[in-house]
């Protein structure tokens, strides 16, 4: 069990808030000597333990934002985290422990070990409450060579290359995971290591970008988010939004980016301060895309869309509702919302890019950008550019703040597209394609980002051949699963 936490507390230590990312090149290696050396029964104990123990020490902020966010109390805050993070890390991670101690104790190789372990990140992707946190490739963005490998692979390619060098370690510990040829097996997992890292740095050099693009304007507001709190009045909000606009646009900027719910107000609505941003955005000569609520008058109840506006010349031009809503946040999950007292949001249809002077520009709402199959779905619609609107403020740490930056860094760097990230409360960001920052705010205060970005249309491989990764890596397991229960009837 102690190397089991050490591992958890070392890969704990690759991601916010310690972040030295090294650490996870070698952090998975305890953990896997640990599951190699037990039976499957107390491997699914082991691995509970570690995925839920990375779980608190990569995100012990969640139950303050709970509270933050929804208003609710510790007592309900600590528990619902703690079963988030079995549910989202700790089973995923016990099921793997358990298939792998199975298979090491018939003899496996690093390859699959890692193949499993990313199989394990990919049930974490696909169904964690759409809160995929804490994977490998969070702790890798500052790697321009695994940036690259992104655009191939994407993020789970990352963690299989990462994970593989973790494993080739491990089996020089412990022989199980070395298989029956272990100089073989050894040399194959290198040979995938190597291969990784040189066609990451391949593509990373390769990738040309030019000088021009339009100017575009990310307005950070600097406004807070608390559910127990007094809202701030629309008024003060809007103005000090069209001020900071207003100095963007001195700076030339052509588009303008405002966060998730940068105003509260119902921009579509007769109200003096709807009014107030309709006049003021055909005064600016920019684009203006900005975060709202959607009302939607029903007879069972309103409820509203989280919503992304574009206006052009006091003209409303579209209008992007949010998709996938947060089941525990936004949607109506065990019926949270409702016993706090709070409406449930509705998801939106899905619909394609706005038009803007930057190109046309796919929306992934704060929490969507999570999602890299919601992502590429953009890019496959026509999106040139993406836009990433959050509103960071309920997280109430700097830190959960980096992590979704890098995971924003991660899905620019997949889809070879310039993103816009506005954030209420940092940390705002001009990312280019190759996942690297053009320009990020300095701090949590007011602040106006202006920098160049310019469309594009190329197709990354991951954009095209993404899900082919998967089913390598579940070819790989499958066909080792098989030859493991043959030779044990053997």
């Amino acid at each position: 069990m102690r190397l089991t936490l050490l591992s958890a507390v070392l890969f704990s230590a690759s991601l916010p808030p310690v972040e030295i990312g090294w650490l996870a090149w070698a952090a998975l290696v305890p953990f896997f000597i640990a599951t190699a050396r037990t039976r499957p029964q107390r491997a699914f104990l082991q691995g509970a333990i570690w995925g839920t123990l990375v779980c608190l020490l990569t995100g012990y902020c969640f139950p303050a934002m709970l509270d933050r966010y929804l208003g609710a109390p510790a007592w309900v805050g600590w528990p619902v985290f703690l079963l988030g993070a079995f549910l989202a890390i700790g089973l995923p991670s016990a099921l793997f422990a358990a298939w792998l101690a199975w298979l090491a104790a018939r003899g496996t190789t690093p390859l699959v070990a890692a193949a499993l372990f990313s199989l394990a990140e990919f049930v974490r992707l696909r169904g964690s409450f759409d809160i995929p946190w804490a994977l490998i490739a969070h702790s890798q963005v500052e790697s321009t060579a695994m940036l690259g490998l992104a655009a191939l692979v994407g993020a789970g390619g990352i963690g299989f290359v990462v994970a593989t060098a973790n494993a080739l370690l491990a089996s020089l510990f412990e022989g199980r995971l070395a298989g029956q040829r272990p100089g073989a097996a050894r040399a194959v997992a290198l040979l995938v290591v190597l291969l990784g890292l040189s066609a990451g740095t391949l593509r990373d050099r390769s990738l040309e970008l030019s000088d021009g693009g339009v100017l575009v304007g990310i307005i950070q507001g600097g406004h807070t988010y608390d559910a127990r709190g007094p809202r701030e009045p629309a008024r003060i909000g809007l103005e000090r939004y069209l001020d900071l606009s207003e100095a963007a646009v001195a700076q030339g900027a052509e588009v303008l980016v405002w966060p998730e719910y940068a105003v509260d107000l119902q921009p579509y609505a007769l109200a003096p301060e709807s009014e107030r941003l309709r006049r003021a955005s055909a005064v600016l000569d920019a684009d203006l895309l900005l975060g709202a609520a959607h009302l939607v008058l029903r007879d069972d109840g309103d409820r509203q869309h989280n919503s992304v506006y574009l206006t052009r010349g006091g003209r409303w031009s579209g209008r992007y509702d949010k998709e996938n809503l947060l089941r525990l946040g936004e949607g109506e999950w065990l019926g949270i919302r409702d016993y706090l007292g709070l409406s449930s949001y509705l998801p939106g249809d899905e619909t394609g890019p706005l038009p803007t002077r930057v190109g046309r520009v796919g929306v992934a709402l704060c929490s969507e950008v999570m999602d890299p199959w919601l992502v590429r779905r953009r890019v496959e619609d026509g999106a040139e550019v993406l836009l990433v609107p959050s509103n960071d403020s309920w997280f109430g740490a700097e830190f959960a703040r980096r992590h979704q930056l890098a995971i924003t860094r991660l899905r620019a760097a997949e889809t070879g597209r310039f993103v816009l990230r506005p954030a209420s409360n940092g940390v705002s960001a001009l990312i280019d394609p190759r996942g690297r920052l053009v320009a990020a705010s300095s701090g949590s205060a007011a602040e106006v980002l202006v920098g160049r970005a310019s469309p594009r249309s190329e197709r990354t491989p991951w954009v095209r051949y993404g899900h082919l990764l998967w089913v390598a890596l579940a070819g790989i397991v499958l066909v080792a699963s098989l030859r493991a229960r043959r030779r044990a009837h053997d």
